[in-house]
């Protein structure tokens, strides 16, 4: 059975729309949170030692948050850009692996890095189906361009070997 790039567009954007309407804008509003508390560390009075561990605990969900963010938009981009142009320009191309790959594995870190987020998470089918649709199907979703966009496509392999053969 195949499946129209439209009608597989419209399945994808589907499946991300759960994590954009509701993680992305807690993500954003989480990222400026921590900005200001990080600001409000420095500008504090304390021990520069105990700053510096505060901040740094800060700076990792910053991360955290900036990463799922890059790769959820990363996704949005492929979804409405054709992969082969993407494949074409090699900056690009490594721009969106590494984005995905950040994107893929920030979402592994929050659902397999503490026990007892993962136990919440399988505590009931309600919360399983809930964390599939934010998570599980964009991770997915970055899956399958990461593979697509790896993999070399017949029309950008068969130029290769033209340009290699002349």
């Amino acid at each position: 059975m195949h499946i129209s790039r439209q009608r597989a567009r419209v399945i994808e954007c589907l499946a991300l729309l759960p994590a954009t309407v509701l993680l992305a804008p807690f993500m954003g509003y989480g990222m400026l949170g921590m900005l200001a508390a990080l600001a409000g560390t420095f500008l504090g009075d304390g021990n520069a030692a105990q700053k510096a561990i505060m901040a740094r605990a800060m700076l990792l969900v910053l991360a955290q948050m900036l990463f799922g963010c890059a790769g959820l938009a990363c996704l949005w981009i492929l979804i409405w850009r054709d992969v082969d142009t993407v494949k074409r320009n090699s900056l690009l191309r490594w721009l969106v692996i590494s984005m995905l790959i950040l994107g893929i594995t920030d979402g592994a870190i929050f659902l397999f890095s503490d026990r007892t987020v993962t136990k919440s998470i399988a505590s009931s089918t309600s919360s399983i189906l809930i964390w599939t649709g934010l998570l599980g199907l964009p991770m997915l979703l970055g899956i399958r361009y990461l593979y697509l966009v790896v993999t070399p496509s017949p029309q950008v392999q068969s130029g290769a070997k033209r340009a290699h053969n002349a």
